[in-house]
């Protein structure tokens, strides 16, 4: 039975958690900061308590033109988002897509699932070997 219902409340949890991701697409644009830290639930109290919200679109960045026209490819850009749930592309410096979103959202899912990501204990001063070091550990 527990299985049973850890599977259905993995299955619900992931749900859950895509539809703001994927309302965010729709409005063309792209986070590039996917973390559980930028995930809340709504309040009870005007009955938001079974949605989840996503905020802090400080590094967010539109995917498509006026047009509906799929942007082109800066290249090889700075560093966004967060270190531990960034996508190996964003490791790489690499201009971000929609999933390199999706690619941090599931590193924030197996983490709440299995308790710590693989990567976790990298750490280091100098930002550059730690990337690197979390690159090649994905």
């Amino acid at each position: 039975f527990k299985k049973k219902f850890f599977k259905v409340f993995l299955e619900f949890f992931f749900f859950i958690t895509t539809q703001p991701l994927f309302a965010f697409f729709s409005c063309a644009f792209l986070s590039r900061d996917i973390k559980p830290g930028n995930y809340a639930v709504g309040l009870e109290i005007n009955k938001q308590h079974k949605r989840f919200f996503l905020f802090d679109f400080g590094l967010a960045r539109r995917y498509l033109d006026k047009n509906g026209k799929h942007l082109k490819s800066r290249g090889e850009i700075g560093w966004r988002g967060t270190t531990r749930y960034g996508s190996l592309k964003a490791h790489q410096k690499q201009d971000l897509g929609r999933r390199d979103d999706l690619e941090s959202w599931f590193y924030c899912l197996v983490e709440i699932t299995c308790g710590m990501l693989p990567w976790r204990h990298v750490a280091g001063i100098n930002f550059i070997f730690v990337n690197y070091d979390i690159f090649e550990s994905k």
